[in-house]
């Protein structure tokens, strides 16, 4: 599903223009982006929890070369599903 095709299925659902639920979900995302940079965790009741974690640095070997490579550390966004939305799926 694109994100084009999950604003139409809303908006029919709302029943509001399609422009309004476009214009939310560009918020929404606006929002959790702002968050996340802060460090901050995003916890969606009925969706699931966002949070940025740091990523180990390491060392890895470079299959063509065989070479020795340093990985920095950097930050990851990680997703934990809710418990709702878990058991809707199974």
């Amino acid at each position: 599903m694109t994100k084009k095709e999950f604003i139409i299925e809303v908006a029919e659902k709302m029943d509001v223009p399609v422009r309004i639920v476009n214009e939310f979900f560009d918020k929404f995302v606006l929002v959790l982006k702002d968050r996340l940079v802060e460090g901050e965790k995003v916890q969606l009741s009925a969706l699931g929890t966002f949070e940025t974690t740091e990523r180990a640095g390491r060392t890895s070997i470079n299959p063509f070369t065989k070479e020795t490579v340093k990985i920095e550390p950097k930050k990851v966004i990680k997703f934990k599903p809710s418990k709702f939305l878990k058991e809707t799926v199974k």
